[in-house]
């Protein structure tokens, strides 16, 4: 694997952050923002292993806060969850692909795993 695909991963990881920081402003119930809220601390935490292994630091983009901004108006609070969780479900399974040349990737694709289930959880509380 060549660095330009960790660097993807890191970016992938890095741009979820703004998502689910508009999500934490949008959700009306408070064990929602809550779990929300932990995602976000996970995510920076894998970032900052991403950025241990790529010596590299970025910023994050602002487009997929704005894409899914507009499918949250679009689609309802519940729907968009549902579509987030189906992307970091992809997520871990190709960072699990991944794992025997980068062990340390387990973790990342762990916590992109549960991030989809705790979305699928919380969407059922509205």
């Amino acid at each position: 694997m060549s660095e330009k695909e960790l660097l993807k991963i890191q970016k992938y990881v890095l741009d979820s952050i703004p998502v689910y920081e508009m999500m934490v402003q949008k959700a009306t119930d408070p064990r929602v923002r809550k779990s929300l809220e932990k995602i976000i601390e996970e995510k920076k935490a894998d970032v900052q292993i991403l950025e241990s292994h790529t010596g590299k630091k970025s910023e994050p983009s602002q487009s997929d806060r704005r894409f899914f901004s507009a499918a949250r108006t679009v689609l309802g609070m519940k729907r968009t969850m549902n579509m987030m969780a189906g992307s970091e479900h992809d997520a871990a399974k190709e960072h699990e692909k991944l794992t025997g040349e980068y062990p340390w990737l387990k973790r990342i694709a762990a916590d992109e795993k549960r991030h989809g289930d705790t979305l699928i959880r919380l969407k059922r509380l509205g």
